[in-house]
């Protein structure tokens, strides 16, 4: 039992000996962030998180998209006609990603949809459609139909949430990652190769810390989302040498277990 006593009083003494390693001197590069990955992730990507959204490209899952008419129409001239004016009919090619992006831009009752391309040509020009929404392997060369205007991948983006998200301007919840403003893609960071429960994480406590201030709480004192980056990454690292004990502990026994978590609180 005294043994056990003494095991935890060191390893309190290691934890609090970890915790001042890497506690102290928190702001170690005062504020130069010399660090090039939380650089990136602190600096370019961590404030964009949680507002609205920036999209980046992506032509795998909302590839570019044209709107045809004929080329004697002068009802459509560009995408505004379609949005706004309500007599316009819109046409698509079932099973295209055109058929799903209709519905992005106009209601249902305003949507034709055909089983093949030559239906639809057809359609435009015996004027039962007045535009038809096509990808870039769809659009003829002849010209049977011109090319009205276009929709970029950024903008049928922006159209499926708000078509999805009215209320919100567009910006959807945690679990649709296609409209989440915590997606770093939709942040403006279309390359992003790091895990996102820390970015998460810094985010949330950021935004805490920053609340806390403003509502000038005692103990809290936001500067920067990197200090709050690095105060977590401190926290788990501290948890670390409960690890290290408990798995030297497990091997072998508490003195060795007490050994391995001096060793690594030391590492700083």
């Amino acid at each position: 039992m005294r043994n056990k006593i003494l095991a935890a009083f060191l390893l309190v003494i290691i934890l609090v000996y970890g915790g001042a390693l890497r506690f102290v001197g928190q702001n170690w590069d005062d504020f130069s962030n010399t660090h090039p990955d939380e650089l990136f992730l602190t600096l370019l990507v961590l404030p964009n998180l949680g507002g609205g959204n920036t999209f980046t490209a992506d032509e795998a899952r909302f590839p570019e998209q044209f709107i045809l008419v004929k080329p004697d129409a002068s009802s459509v001239g560009s995408l505004d006609d379609i949005l706004y004016q309500p007599a316009i009919q819109l046409g698509a090619v079932r099973d295209t990603f055109a058929a799903e992006a209709s519905r992005w831009l106009v209601p249902e009752e305003r949507i034709h949809v055909f089983d093949d391309f030559g239906s639809a040509s057809d359609a435009l020009h015996a004027r039962h459609i007045d535009a038809l929404l096509a990808g870039r392997f769809q659009v003829p060369e002849a010209d049977t139909v011109v090319v009205a205007g276009s929709l970029s991948t950024l903008e049928l983006q922006d159209l499926r949430c708000r078509h999805y998200y009215p209320a919100s301007a567009g910006v959807g919840g945690y679990f649709d990652t296609r409209c989440s403003p915590l997606n770093p893609h939709n942040a403006g960071h279309g390359y992003f190769v790091y895990g996102t429960f820390p970015l998460f994480l810094a985010h949330l406590g950021s935004e805490f810390i920053r609340a806390a201030t403003d509502a000038e709480l005692p103990f809290f004192d936001f500067q920067s989302g990197h200090l709050v980056w690095r105060g977590f990454s401190m926290i788990f690292d501290i948890l670390s040498i409960l690890v290290i004990f408990a798995i030297g502990a497990r091997t072998h026994n508490r003195w060795v277990g007490l050994m391995a978590a001096a060793f690594y609180a030391a590492a700083p």
